[in-house]
Formats: C-alpha cells, sequence, structure tokens
C-alpha cells in the first residue's frame, strides 16, 4: 500500500536570506504497518540558487 503527501516546504536561505516556499511530494510504501520505502521529490533549483548564493558568499571573502 502506498500513501502520499504533496505540500510546500518553507524556508529562509542562509546566504541568499531569499524565502523559499518549495513544493514537496513524498510517497510512502507500507507494508505490515511499516514504512519499507520512501520517495521524496522537490525542485532543485532553490536548492541550486543558495548553493550559488553560498558561493558567490565565500568568494567575497
Amino acid at each position: 500500500m502506498w500513501s502520499a503527501y504533496f505540500g510546500e516546504l518553507y524556508a529562509v536561505g542562509k546566504f541568499s536570506k531569499e524565502n523559499y516556499a518549495i513544493p514537496l511530494h513524498v510517497w510512502i510504501q507500507w507494508e505490515n504497518d511499516k514504512i519499507i520505502r520512501q520517495v521524496d521529490m522537490l525542485d532543485s533549483k532553490f536548492i541550486t540558487a543558495e548553493i550559488a548564493a553560498s558561493e558567490a558568499s565565500n568568494n567575497n571573502k
């Protein structure tokens, strides 16, 4: 059996100080009332933007 969650993850970038609302999709597979597999999907463009801000911050030191 599978269950799913679709929502948003809210975060503030440590380096960019941007407010992010990241769409999040989670699928969980159950067997005998135990989670046996979990698949998480999110848009990586927010992570990529924060990495770029981190690298820019390090280059300015």
